[in-house]
């Protein structure tokens, strides 16, 4: 064995008035408490006291209880021990729930849920003692219990929304003109796509495809960007999106800033502010941390850059529970020139960036120096822009108008105005993140460039990544190459297909695999491996046929090898297993049907070949 809620944020919903809601007014994501399972920060080591922006009085005393609970550990130990009942842990841990106390009409500037104390399994959730408390202005100015858990401490809160609820929480579109922009993980797709969009969305509204974290995809030849969104456009054909109104399909990086220019030129430019704007997808594709790119850039009006509250970004599935939004700049012709003519001057900053980068790559061989990235400007930046409103100059200053959430209800700059708004994901049925938890997320989830791993099988061999994914080939070629494109972390594991099921069930537990990783009670919920087969054809030998998609867990490319079985195989048979048997695709068109050129030598005795070098090294190196 060789290891290598549907609540309504609109203008409307925001209107001053009184300063609560009846339960009665708010409807949640669930129609009944949902079971809510906290898990906390890997146990070798502390979490970091991260340091926090100025805070209110309130803000101080929330992170003073959670100091305060991290020293009841040992209470909490001894009571679980004693078989206390688990509402008792829960209301030790996170403070005790009072249904009587109204729904606030703030909202959580995180995730966009409002504030409330009545049931701890719902988004929005604070303590009763403070919420009770708070002053409405001050409640303002905090994030629920989950979010500032997610941000400071590590700790997530497993809360999605169904599928169900999605869809009606969508509804609120209605027929009003409006520009969707479907966000898809270069990672994981076609498993990050919901099959129902194209009925949610219908054939005639106009849509943008965002291909979001190509930061992360190692170059594995010119030109392999066209290739990346040609194999993106065909996989979402297979979905159905094909039939969608698909204006532009562009790459981006949310994390790095790439691309996010090019998206803000295509809106302003193809849609120049005619509706609403729609920031849709499942959970980690990256939408708030989209949408907190686009808040950054010229698309946001330039007086409302420091009004919103950023979106809560994480690896945990589903962070963003209701619709934030910003307002968005209705430009002039006088603004796209200013911000063509900005464009322009930052190319050249762009290219001796770009020149730095290389040279630094060039030193250090550090991957992340290949990485892709970006520049997010701002054209009007300290200036009081018109953006496409009255504005009134020379006026004597009014007084700051009563805000809600971070946006004010009232203010004059935007009574009209357009919106961009991030909509909460769901966890798909392809994808395997609502299975994991949180430090199995942390290691599944890359955030480094990938680097391809490449092993030679023969017929009769299996391999697995980690414990989320096996793949056995079956028939074929005598030897197949196949390169791994997953997390760094996620060990690679080879073996005979007849010993696969021994080795899985023996050693699942031991943390040779990774992932899963937990006790014994973990373990007992994990799902079983289900199988199913697949044919791969075409291809060369130094050219990839397909790749072999495992729901989140990677993908694997494959490349038939030269056959000395004297036969004349032309298909390559497989059976890939994943839990639950979801999510396995296989993509005609592979994202880097290259990428098998750059891997180095076999190593001796061993189905496993050294990772190669960088594409842009080895270039320099000839």
């Amino acid at each position: 064995m060789s290891s290598s809620g549907s609540v309504d944020t609109s203008d409307s919903a925001a209107q001053s008035g009184s300063e609560s809601l009846s339960p009665a007014e708010v409807t949640f994501p669930y129609a009944s408490p949902t079971p809510v399972q906290f898990t906390d920060a890997p146990r070798d080591r502390e979490p970091a006291d991260e340091p926090l922006p100025a805070d209110t009085r309130l803000q101080q005393s929330v992170r003073e209880r959670v100091r305060l609970l991290r020293e009841q550990a040992v209470r909490e130990e001894a009571a679980a021990a004693d078989g206390a009942d688990q509402d008792e842990l829960w209301v030790l841990r996170y403070g005790r729930p009072d249904p009587s106390v109204p729904v606030s009409r703030s909202v959580c500037g995180g995730c966009g849920a409002h504030l409330h104390c009545q049931e701890p399994a719902w988004p929005g959730y604070l303590p009763a003692e403070v919420l009770r408390a708070a002053p409405e202005r001050e409640l303002r100015d905090l994030v629920c219990q989950r979010c500032y858990f997610l941000r400071f401490h590590q700790t997530a809160v497993n809360v999605t929304v169904p599928a169900a609820d999605y869809s009606l929480l969508m509804r609120r579109i209605g027929d009003w003109p409006a520009l969707l922009v479907l966000v898809v993980d270069l990672l994981d797709f076609p498993c990050s796509v919901w099959s129902g969009i194209g009925q949610l969305v219908g054939r005639s509204r106009p849509v943008i495809i965002v291909g979001n974290k190509v930061d992360l995809l190692p170059q594995d030849s010119d030109g392999y960007l066209a290739r990346v969104t040609a194999s993106l456009s065909a996989a979402l054909e297979r979905c159905g999106v094909d039939r969608l109104n698909v204006k532009h399909t562009c790459l981006v990086s949310a994390r790095t800033g790439y691309g996010i220019e090019e998206l803000v030129t295509v809106i302003q430019t193809h849609w120049a502010a005619q509706g609403d704007v729609y920031l849709m997808g499942c959970t980690n594709v990256g939408k708030s941390s989209l949408f907190n790119a686009l808040l950054q850039s010229d698309l946001c009006k330039s007086t409302a850059h420091d009004l919103i509250r950023r979106a809560t970004t994480s690896r945990w599935p589903g962070t963003t529970l209701n619709l934030l939004k910003f307002p968005m700049m209705r430009p002039q012709e006088f603004h796209l020139q200013k911000r063509r003519q900005r464009l322009q001057r930052e190319k050249n900053w762009a290219a001796e960036e770009q020149r730095l980068r290389h040279s630094q790559l060039m030193e250090t061989k550090q991957p992340r120096y290949a990485m892709l990235t970006g520049h997010i400007g701002r054209t009007f930046r300290g200036e009081r822009a018109r953006d496409g409103e009255a504005a009134v100059l020379g006026a004597a200053p009014e007084p700051e108008p009563e805000r809600i959430g971070g946006v004010a209800a009232d203010d004059p700059r935007f009574p009209t105005g357009r919106w961009v708004y991030d909509t909460p994901g769901f966890v798909g049925a392809d994808q395997l993140l609502g299975q994991l938890t949180q430090q199995e997320l942390l290691l599944t989830l890359g955030r480094q460039l990938l680097r391809p791993r490449t092993f030679s099988l023969a017929p009769g061999q299996s391999l697995f990544v980690a414990g989320l994914a096996r793949l056995d080939y079956r028939a074929g070629p005598s030897n197949a190459r196949l390169t791994v494109f997953a997390s760094g972390d996620l060990p690679v594991t080879v073996t005979a297909t007849e010993d696969a099921a021994a080795i899985y069930r023996d050693y699942l537990q031991s943390g040779l695999f990774v992932v899963p990783c937990g006790g014994a009670d973990r373990f007992s919920r994990w799902p079983e491996l289900e199988p199913r087969e697949l044919t791969v054809t075409g291809g060369s030998l130094t050219e990839s046929a397909a790749d072999i998609v495992l729901s989140s867990a990677g993908w694997v490319a494959v490349t038939p090898a030269e056959d000395r079985s004297g036969g004349n195989h032309k298909e390559l048979k497989f059976t890939a297993h994943t839990p639950g048997g979801a999510g396995v695709f296989v993509r005609s068109r592979p994202v880097l049907p290259y990428a098998v050129r750059l891997r180095g030598r076999r190593q001796r005795d061993s189905p496993a070949h050294r990772v190669g070098e960088l594409y842009q090294l080895r270039e320099a190196r000839r």
